[in-house]
């Protein structure tokens, strides 16, 4: 009986690696469907492109090899009049309301730097982006809001979830208060695909933990990796 116990680990073992690349492979196609059928054009990619595809594997990896639930969170921002809502402002709104106010109610604690916090603090990435229509009309700046991908580590998964569905951040507080809506649900690695799709037009975009920074497309295979 003992003798046959390494063969029948190896065929699971092999098993469980067709089964990966399976699904790898589908996780691919869908990711390349997606970027040829936004464009309508051939399966040759352009450098944004290529680093959009680069993110989506990237969750991916975050999901099936670090066992992390990804999450995407939209947050539009209210109209301000004494100055237009550019980049670099709400950029700001959000880096304030990450750093001071949603991650220590997800880590428990505002030291969330300290190197045992840091190891599970979400890996999140924050997207520039347009509103077709609704609030901002009366602008003349772009309808700017964001799109956020977050890679959830086990430990948090409970405290972030309570955050789950549409509007139930409470935006009366000192690092809310810009913020008009946010939706908070569950999604899968290509997601990211979506919440990148103005990458070509705003080719920054924030990456967390570490302290803040930006990372500029062309992008190496895993761009989000903080140093």
């Amino acid at each position: 009986m003992n003798s046959t116990q390494p063969e029948f680990t190896n065929l699971t073992k092999s098993h469980h690696k067709i089964h990966s690349r399976i699904r790898y492979e589908l996780h691919k196609e869908k990711s390349m469907s997606y970027l040829t059928h936004q464009y309508q054009k051939s399966t040759v990619l352009n450098d944004t492109e290529k680093v959009r595809l680069s993110l989506s594997d990237y969750f991916y990896d975050l999901q099936t090899q670090q066992n992390r639930t990804l999450f995407h969170l939209t947050i539009t921002y209210k109209p301000i009049t004494s100055k237009s809502l550019r980049p670099y402002v709400v950029d700001k709104f959000f880096k304030e309301f990450y750093l001071y106010f949603f991650l220590p109610q997800v880590m428990g604690t505002r030291n969330y730097h300290k190197t045992h916090k840091k190891s599970i603090q979400p890996i999140t990435m924050c997207f520039l982006d347009e509103h077709l229509n609704d609030k901002f009309q009366h602008q003349n700046s772009p309808r700017l809001h964001h799109h956020v991908m977050i890679g959830v580590h086990d430990a948090n998964l409970s405290s972030f979830s309570r955050f789950s569905g549409e509007n139930i951040i409470n935006t009366n507080l000192r690092f809310t208060s810009p913020i008009l809506t946010t939706n908070l649900v569950r999604c899968e690695p290509m997601t990211v695909l979506y919440t990148s799709k103005l990458l070509h037009k705003y080719p920054d975009f924030m990456t967390f933990p570490d302290k803040f920074h930006r990372v500029r497309n062309p992008q190496p295979k895993c761009p989000c990796k903080s140093k």
